[in-house]
């Protein structure tokens, strides 16, 4: 499947998948991709798993969650984790239905159970790149620190929760699960 055929195609013009990618294996990924929408499984099984965008969105590999049950209470141990963003924002499916974690808020949104509308559309469109994905201040992030590695991601210190702020001043770069479970525990103590 190439760029034109996925059904993912506007996705791909907007975030291009980088060459650096971990393979779709179906002995470790068949399970998980069994339990999400097809949609997504050809994307695992033809693009695997890694950036897109130069960073700024990870398809994540379903095993190796960045989302831990423990930390999150809306996870209720059947979701699946599809995507993060570079500031560890995490999207997963779950009951039939798109879930979008902001790990900053601890909010999360629902999404219709269509994959090509999330990934196809809302993904793509200007308010969701700039309010919801923060692209602005993800260039400003990867110009100061540099490129993310697999397992890391943008976060602010201290964490807006705790008196931090969502600002270019609070950047760091840090293990995206370590983050991720500390955004989680301050959120729900």
């Amino acid at each position: 499947m190439d760029v034109m055929t996925t059904p993912f195609s506007q996705m791909h013009e907007s975030y291009p998948p980088s060459a650096e990618r971990t393979a779709y294996q179906p002995k470790r990924h068949a399970r998980f991709a069994a339990k999400v929408p097809p949609e997504i499984a050809a994307e695992w099984n033809s693009f695997g798993f890694g950036a897109y965008g130069g960073g700024l969105v990870w398809f994540t590999p379903p095993d190796k969650p960045v989302l831990q049950r423990r930390d999150w209470d809306f996870l209720d141990g059947t979701g699946i984790e599809i995507l993060r963003t570079a500031f560890g924002n995490v999207c997963v499916w779950q009951g039939g239905k798109f879930l979008w974690l902001n790990v900053h808020t601890g909010k999360v949104g629902t999404f219709p159970p269509i994959p090509r509308i999330m990934f196809g559309f809302t993904l793509c469109v200007g308010d969701f790149r700039k309010n919801v994905l923060m692209e602005p201040l993800f260039r400003k992030a990867k110009k100061k620190l540099g490129e993310l590695g697999a397992d890391e991601v943008y976060g602010f210190a201290p964490l807006p929760a705790l008196g931090g702020a969502i600002a270019e001043e609070y950047l760091i770069k840090t293990d995206a699960r370590e983050y991720v479970a500390l955004a989680g525990s301050v959120l729900s103590a």
